[in-house]
């Protein structure tokens, strides 16, 4: 009776714990995320959501819309023209960074790291692959350093 006793205590401790710890890890894996397109960009918000979300995925994060912390993904485009107004690319400038809610429930961003860049390319679709790949890259260096933190 000892002995039964004493395996179902156990076996209690062990569904506590394992209950306990995908609690944690359903938390830790829980990111807000925020993105912004503006009009002018050669690609959609919905293809920039596409695109981020993938990266979510795989670094296995459910992206939310936690406003505790969060990732904001801020895209603003510019067309560039010769003096006779022919269109010959774009300018891209994008903002990459993690934004928290205070408890008076401000929300702010938080200036470093700034996982974004300024991109110059052609008219084509080519260069709105380019873009969106370079904005792929820095949100996937932006979600490992978010991994890298809660590991630790």
């Amino acid at each position: 009776m000892k002995v039964i006793f004493k395996l179902f205590f156990i076996l209690l401790l062990l569904i506590i714990n394992t209950k306990v710890s995908f609690a944690i890890e359903n938390k830790l894996h829980d990111l807000g995320l925020f993105t912004r397109v503006d009009s002018l960009c050669p690609f959609s918000r919905e293809s920039l959501d596409e695109i981020v979300n993938g990266e979510f995925i795989r670094a296995r994060i459910k992206p939310s819309k936690n406003l505790s912390y969060n990732l904001n993904v801020d895209v603003k485009c510019l067309e560039i023209s010769n003096e006779s107004g022919y269109k010959t690319g774009f300018s891209v400038s994008y903002e990459i960074r993690y934004g928290t809610q205070l408890d008076d429930g401000t929300n702010v961003l938080i200036e470093y790291p700034n996982y974004g860049s300024m991109l110059i390319g052609g008219p084509t679709a080519s260069s709105s692959l380019f873009f969106m790949n370079a904005i792929r890259n820095s949100t996937s260096s932006a979600l490992t350093d978010y991994l890298e933190n809660i590991l630790e």
